[in-house]
């Protein structure tokens, strides 16, 4: 843990939760990339921007409270433009926040995004080796008391696994269509939504106001069809607006322990979606392909 090198790109409300854990748990070093300037949205969730540094660059604007948090993490700041810098760059890091580079580099791969009352993550940890401690039950037979389950003792067998993982772009394609009806009901909606999401935002369609759920509908039902009211509600696309400080919160803290597991090789993490749907204070792991 203390020789993971991070790069963390995106300072919103979700990607100071993730900062503050992984400092405050203490990696080697941690970079924060993001080229966009403080905003006053930004104010409703990222608490790591001091409240003068309004037009300021986000990146830069959060290194003082964030280096405040662990003087022993090396926390710097970088402002260009991701799709700017070359493949090389990325080599430096053992965990990043860029999908098909960091797969092909060998390097795990985390992303996440908050939705107004929903959020999610994804991980890509390419091939990942695990170690988890599981507790049995110790029968001694010729004590009479274990015969009671309650009585049982237990011991803690270590186990060593390892697990496969799929691109994002591999996970994103994942065909709801063909799911079996048990398997679409169990599905969250919040991964219809971040498809929603996803779709909008390669239209290149702002969603920062309210005014955008006039915009997100018709291309919920260009993805959905039939379908749309079923596997997307209308009530979720008037919830899914800003970054609100709990669901940040939330997601935000999961996705940091889970780095944390990653990192150190111990426990299962989560492969490879982690869905909250605030609406129903729900949060699910879903293995989509």
């Amino acid at each position: 843990l203390r020789d993971a090198k991070m790069l963390l790109v995106g300072l919103d409300g979700l990607g100071a939760e993730v900062c503050k854990n992984v400092v405050l748990t203490g990696i080697k070093s941690l970079t924060l990339l993001d080229d966009q300037h403080c905003c006053e949205l930004d104010r409703m969730a990222q608490f790591l921007i001091p409240p003068d540094c309004i037009g300021h660059n986000r990146a830069e604007a959060s290194l003082q409270r964030a280096r405040q948090l662990n003087p022993l993490v090396e926390i710097s700041a970088c402002i260009d433009n991701i799709d700017t810098l070359p493949d090389e760059y990325f080599h430096q890091f053992d965990l990043l926040k860029i999908g098909s580079i960091c797969h092909q580099a060998n390097i795990k791969f985390y992303y996440g995004n908050v939705y107004g009352f929903c959020g999610f993550f994804f991980t890509d940890l390419i091939h990942h080796s695990f170690i988890e401690e599981i507790p049995q039950p110790v029968k001694n037979k010729n004590d009479p008391s274990t015969a009671n389950s309650r009585n049982l003792k237990t011991e803690t067998i270590i186990k060593q696994s390892s697990v496969d993982y799929v691109e994002i772009n591999q996970a994103l394609q994942a065909d709801y269509k063909s799911f079996p009806a048990n398997r679409l009901r169990r599905t969250s909606r919040v991964f219809f939504l971040m498809k929603d999401e996803l779709h909008h935002r390669n239209k290149t369609i702002r969603t920062d106001s309210m005014a955008d759920i006039s915009a997100l509908e018709p291309i919920r039902n260009e993805l959905f069809g039939d379908d749309s009211e079923k596997l997307l509600p209308t009530s979720y696309l008037q919830n899914c607006q800003g970054k609100l400080n709990p669901i940040c919160a939330i997601v935000g803290g999961i996705l940091a322990q889970d780095i944390v597991k990653a990192i150190s090789g111990r426990e299962v993490p989560v492969n490879n979606f982690f869905f909250y749907d605030g609406n129903k204070s729900e949060g699910v792991v879903d293995k989509l392909l």
